[in-house]
């Protein structure tokens, strides 16, 4: 197996206040969830070291991820185009529990292009642990939906989540990453 050379890779993760993107860098990055809602001022963003490899495993990469944290407030539009230069990679991510955020998609993904118009995307529905037992189950629609707005804007696809449980966030990075890897 053959050690490619380090890659560093910029990614933003966009969407709507309250729809988990700050759970989700944290779930992936620190591997825990904190309960509440703590608003995002600004921009934050953590670094995460990783390892992966290609679908033959013949290559291995080692990849080190600055995952940006765009808070979701209006007041900070101002901004996003500086937060958002050079992004290698971006999820738009929407709550699974309210449709409007998925609407609002659109939004940022018209911003993240004005700032980076090679960034590879991926669609994240996020806190399926507040919906996997609602009966009837919302989620073939909502999967109907997210795939319809994925393919509108050409992303790498979606992929539901739960920041709380942990379920598909580590997917939903390495998929991120190997569409980005692609590129090189």
């Amino acid at each position: 197996m053959s050690l490619a050379k380090k890659h560093n890779f910029k990614i933003a993760l966009l969407g709507e206040p309250m729809v988990g993107k700050t759970s989700l860098i944290q779930r992936y990055v620190e591997g825990m969830f904190t309960e509440g809602y703590k608003s995002t001022i600004g921009v934050d963003f953590l670094v995460k070291e990783t390892k992966l490899k290609d679908e033959r495993g013949t290559t291995q990469y080692h990849v080190i991820l600055q995952i940006w944290d765009i808070a979701g407030q209006s007041l900070f539009t101002s901004y996003q185009n500086l937060y958002l230069a050079n992004t290698h990679g971006a999820f738009l991510v929407f709550d699974l529990e309210r449709i409007e955020t998925l609407k609002r998609l659109n939004y940022w993904y018209n911003a993240l292009r004005k700032a980076s118009s090679l960034a590879k995307v991926f669609i994240i529905g996020n806190k399926l642990d507040l919906i996997e037992d609602k009966k009837p189950s919302p989620l073939e629609k909502l999967r109907k939906e997210a795939d319809k707005f994925a393919k509108s804007i050409n992303a790498g696809g979606y992929i539901f989540t739960s920041a709380k449980t942990g379920e598909n966030v580590e997917q939903a990075f390495t998929q991120l990453t190997m569409d980005i890897l692609s590129l090189r």
